[in-house]
């Protein structure tokens, strides 16, 4: 099984733009963690610790895709019309072989406000 340290990636997007945005994901050797080690996958971004997600990406729906060595995260325009400010994140995998949560990615997800409406 692949080893990895959690680490912090702040992203930021513009309010009602389509998301496409890939992440590497590699081990403390720097190679490619494989997509078959996790069974699931979710991304929450909230405004803060317990609030309700603000957006949520899964495997299961298709808005987290999972190659080995990348995570895309994927949204429509119509998913992303939240209010601009700073909100946190997390990616969060369960393991495979053992069921086993994990979150190796934590993060600031800024949100900017579109200048065009």
């Amino acid at each position: 099984m692949a080893q990895w340290q959690q680490y912090s990636l702040d992203i930021t997007m513009y309010r009602n733009d389509t998301l496409d945005l890939d992440i590497a994901f590699t081990d403390v050797n720097d190679a490619d963690v494989p997509a078959s080690a996790f069974s699931s996958a979710r991304c929450q971004v909230r405004s803060s610790r317990g609030d309700s997600p603000v957006l949520t990406f899964q495997t299961s729906d298709g808005s987290m895709v999972l190659t080995d060595g990348n995570i895309n995260l994927n949204k429509s325009t119509a998913s992303t019309d939240i209010s601009g400010g700073k909100y946190i994140y997390d990616i969060e995998f369960t393991l495979v072989t053992t069921s086993q949560v994990v979150t190796p990615i934590v993060g600031q997800w800024t949100i900017t406000d579109d200048r065009t409406y």
